[in-house]
């Protein structure tokens, strides 16, 4: 019997071994997405996501089968050895004299059917050097210090290419018959992250409009801002028919497109298209 659509990888057999935050995040996907997965690691009282945020760490492992195994031990590797045959994705996070360390820097020749996801931090002459969110965004323009940031961007990024790179590895194997190596790196994350803001699209000296601050007079499919009357600020993102209403009162009202040209807020606005720009609203103040 076939998986259902919302389930692809049902049968599909995956591990984890990394402490950071990517490779939880990116077994979760897989598990969501029909997967059984195995998240060997350190004891939760000792992973890093676990000590700061133990609620998230439970909501990423819940569904996976945790084991805390100790691989300089030799009954521990076997374990792990004899799980690696039987397995058909692996992510990792480790650095590049981690893995030789262990003795698992050649997991292709030994398991040649092994889709190997390997996330890291920089590659090439920084391959040893630890790359973490924080950093990652901070060379590329994400943060505004003093604050943190709203949401790990590279980290989350990572986590979703790890998840890429191993259903193209699983599709891949359907062809060729063989495994592969996939190695996602951090940086380069938040470097694709980072290009609203190195070409002057978004940042600090871009800001919202709220409140009446700057009057843009159309929204476009570029998602641009408009000010409407009665101190309203509207923003529709690219191409979307979808778009959030701010109001004075500082309330946020999700509504469609067409709703607003022709329910109540008709006699507000008028549609026209474009042929270069596209849909607009404009305000009839």
């Amino acid at each position: 019997m076939s998986a259902p659509a919302s389930e692809p990888l049902t049968g599909i057999r995956g591990g984890s071994i990394a402490a950071n935050l990517p490779s939880p995040i990116a077994a979760a996907q897989l598990v969501g997405m029909g997967a059984q997965v195995t998240h060997r690691n350190r004891a939760p009282s000792w992973h890093p996501l676990a000590a700061v945020a133990r609620a998230w760490y439970d909501e990423l492992v819940v569904a996976q089968e945790v084991v805390v195994p100790d691989l300089k031990q030799p009954e521990q590797r076997a374990r792990l050895e004899d799980c690696l045959a039987d397995a058909d994705v692996l992510i990792m996070a480790m650095r590049p004299s981690a893995l030789s360390r262990l003795d698992l820097h050649r997991l292709a020749e030994t398991y040649p059917v092994l889709i190997h996801v390997e996330i890291v931090g920089h590659e090439g002459e920084a391959a040893e050097v630890p790359g973490h969110d924080l950093t990652c965004q901070a060379a590329h323009g994400t943060l505004c210090p003093p604050t943190m940031p709203l949401v790990p961007v590279a980290d989350l990024l990572g986590a979703e290419r790890a998840v890429s790179a191993a259903v193209a590895g699983l599709l891949s194997r359907t062809r060729t018959g063989m495994g592969g190596h996939y190695r996602i790196v951090l940086d380069q994350a938040a470097q694709m992250a980072g290009a609203a803001v190195r070409h002057g699209l978004m940042g600090p000296s871009t800001p919202l409009p709220l409140g009446g601050v700057t009057y843009v007079p159309h929204i476009s499919h570029f998602g641009r801002l408009c000010r409407a009357r009665r101190s309203r600020v509207t923003l529709r993102g690219p191409g979307s028919r979808a778009y959030w209403r701010y109001d004075r009162g500082a309330r946020v009202h999700l509504c469609h497109m067409d709703d607003y040209l022709l329910g109540s807020d008709r006699s507000r606005a008028r549609h026209s298209y474009g042929r270069s720009q596209g849909p607009h609203l404009w305000s009839n103040k």
